[in-house]
């Protein structure tokens, strides 16, 4: 039985988009959307899509991006899902999704009712240019 009448309904998966904008030439860290979650859930995958073909990554000047759990508060720093574009096998190519990993620390993929989660951008070195994008959060209610 789940904490909440949401949880035990077959199925009970529900999506969150969040989009962004295209950046400069480079880019410094910035956060880029934000989603409250409606009920204790938990995150069961996160995708990134791209209007064009970005992110060929590089080992100096590169982009980490990350879900963050920020709490009730919006001050909490929990990974959920992090892809970190510091090496050329990671592509982002146009329209084709991209899995941003999810966390191996099974409480960090947890969000209490009322959290505020965020996709984030942080770049290393001079960054990189990327086109407009989205990021596709799949949860489920607990």
């Amino acid at each position: 039985m789940g904490k909440t009448h949401f949880a035990d309904i077959p199925g009970n998966k529900f999506a969150a988009y969040i989009g962004s904008a295209a950046s400069g030439a480079t880019n410094t860290a910035q956060t880029i959307g934000w989603f409250l979650a409606p009920a204790d859930i938990k995150l069961e995958s996160a995708y990134l899509v791209a209007s064009a073909a970005a992110w060929t990554g590089a080992a100096t000047n590169y982009q980490n991006l990350s879900v963050i759990n920020k709490g009730t508060a919006g001050a909490g720093t929990t990974v959920m899902a992090l892809l970190s574009v510091s090496s050329t096998a990671v592509k982002v190519g146009s329209g084709a999704a991209l899995e941003i990993t999810k966390s191996a620390t099974a409480a960090s993929l947890l969000a209490s009712s009322g959290d505020v989660i965020c996709y984030n951008i942080a770049q290393s070195g001079d960054g990189q240019v990327y086109p407009v994008h989205h990021v596709h959060l799949l949860f489920s209610f607990q």
